[in-house]
């Protein structure tokens, strides 16, 4: 599920906290997104995480596809960077 799904699946919740009077802010905002470093650039991993950022995701569960790809587990650290300077 891209951003775009992800940020409509917040307003529904949105339109319920305000339905039931509830303060939408206080709802943590966390997304499970599968990363495959053996397949996607780092640059298009850090883009996606940065684009769930901009749609007020506060939490990103990863899960790391393809690692035991030849190259794909020394990427690693890179993306976790990259995303962790955006916050």
């Amino acid at each position: 599920m891209g951003p775009d799904r992800v940020k409509a699946k917040y307003d529904v919740i949105r339109g319920h906290c305000e339905t039931m009077g509830r303060d939408y802010a206080d709802i943590e905002k966390t997304v499970l997104s599968r990363v495959n470093l053996a397949q996607e650039s780092v640059d298009e991993v850090v883009e996606r995480f940065g684009q769930l950022r901009a749609i007020c995701s506060e939490h990103v569960i990863l899960g790391l596809a393809g690692v035991h790809e030849e190259g794909a587990f020394e990427k690693v650290p890179d993306p976790v960077a990259q995303v962790n300077a955006l916050s």
